[in-house]
């Protein structure tokens, strides 16, 4: 198994997010090494200067969007996995989100318990115990 750190992107207009994110995952999978943005710009430059395994963006971005910012990813070439954790819920955001290539789309804040078993999914990680393969309630997940 490769022990390296997996590297992940958390885009977030919101600092006290972009603070608890970070303490989240880290606390629950010591394996992964986030670096937080606050901005599309600010994004768009870390992809530019570092590979990541994973894009984690919220949708809501002040000037910008998750859904668009993982347009100019995917036409960036990256094939990495995205995820896009938002409070912004409709079928019209998930068909957004599919259409622009997004792996997985978690719903704030009610699917936290969900992110990092999604995020080990998507970077086609094995579940860590048991209770990343149940869940009480349906989760969204474009595959």
């Amino acid at each position: 198994m490769n022990n390296e750190r997996k590297q992940i992107l958390y885009v977030d207009d919101d600092q006290a997010s972009l603070d608890m994110m970070t303490n989240w995952i880290s606390s629950n999978e010591e394996s992964f090494e986030v670096t937080t943005v606050n901005s599309v710009a600010a994004a768009l430059d870390a992809v530019g200067s570092c590979s990541y395994d994973l894009f984690l963006l919220d949708d809501f971005l002040g000037r910008g969007s998750g859904v668009g910012l993982c347009r100019e990813i995917r036409a960036l070439g990256s094939k990495k996995p995205v995820i896009i954790y938002s409070g912004q819920v409709s079928p019209e955001n998930f068909e957004r989100a599919k259409a622009a290539g997004v792996n997985g789309y978690l719903i704030k804040p009610d699917d936290l318990d969900m992110l990092v078993p999604t995020i080990r999914r998507v970077l086609g990680l094995k579940p860590r115990v048991f209770a990343d393969k149940i869940r009480p309630r349906a989760v969204q997940a474009i595959l």
